[in-house]
């Protein structure tokens, strides 16, 4: 990986396009056959609600019964999340749900500034796939007036694009459009993934990451939901600080993600 040095950030040191890569044991196989047998059955029973959540919350005792409105998260509510994987989606709706928030929807804001919503499903087919550079549907404040409308909270992935979960990318979506427009203190939501080669940097075919997915040791997510901000350098702190975390450099954008695809597969 020397050869893609261009793409590592200069201030941290952390490369965060580069695949995250794990050798394939024994057991690994035999959790293989379990992980495909579950995951048949998952996909019948609401998809990867199995998978277990260690999820806390700023300033609550872990065996305190939590309520979204404690927490901030009440209908018009933004959450800001981290981006680096197909299941997060799910497992967003799951730690939100968690919280106490019952209605929840998730977007992806594009390079124009805009957003659209996707479903969870939506943003599994989202993180197998190349960086998209058609604009979206909404602006962001309407998106948001309408989250209020539906009494439902919003999760904004506002990354754009997949890392591999080492650092946080630069934000596609600048956090003063969220913390001006929203009625409530907007929160962040930092997920992270072990083992981190289910992370997908890089495009992959569904079926390529469902064999890492199926072979990969236990499987886990750490879900930490930060208190409500008002500031957006405040709330940028909160995911770093949530997801025990740094950002990147603003060159190592979405522009230079393609340059690094492309490098990566020319290379094979």
């Amino acid at each position: 990986m020397e050869k893609f040095t261009q793409w590592r950030d200069r201030g941290t040191g952390i490369a965060p396009f580069s695949p995250i890569l794990a050798t394939p044991t024994v057991r690994g196989y035999l959790g293989c056959i379990i992980r495909c047998i579950v995951f048949g059955l998952s996909v019948l029973t609401g998809w990867f609600g199995w998978i277990p959540i260690d999820f806390r919350a700023a300033n609550v005792s872990s065996n305190k019964p939590l309520k979204g409105k404690d927490l901030g998260l009440k209908p018009g509510t933004a959450v800001i999340v981290n981006y680096t994987c197909p299941l997060d989606g799910y497992m967003t709706i799951a730690a939100l749900r968690l919280a106490g928030a019952d209605n929840i929807v998730l977007a992806i804001p594009h390079e124009d500034k805009s957003v659209s919503e996707v479903t969870a499903f939506g943003m599994l087919t989202e993180a197998l796939s190349l960086p998209r550079t058609d604009p979206g549907s909404l602006d962001i404040e309407t998106f948001i007036d309408q989250t209020e409308e539906r009494k439902a909270v919003c999760a904004i992935f506002v990354e754009g694009t997949t890392s591999n979960g080492r650092a946080i990318l630069p934000f596609m979506l600048p956090l003063i459009k969220i913390t001006t427009r929203a009625k409530n203190p907007p929160l962040a939501l930092a997920l992270t993934y072990r083992p981190g080669n289910i992370t997908t940097p890089l495009p992959r075919m569904f079926v390529s990451w469902l064999w890492t997915f199926c072979t990969s040791s236990k499987i886990s997510v750490r879900a930490r939901l930060s208190a409500p901000v008002s500031e957006p350098e405040d709330l940028a702190a909160a995911l770093e600080n949530a997801g025990r975390l740094k950002r990147v450099g603003p060159q190592l954008n979405i522009d230079s993600k393609r340059k690094f695809i492309k490098a990566y597969n020319a290379r094979r």
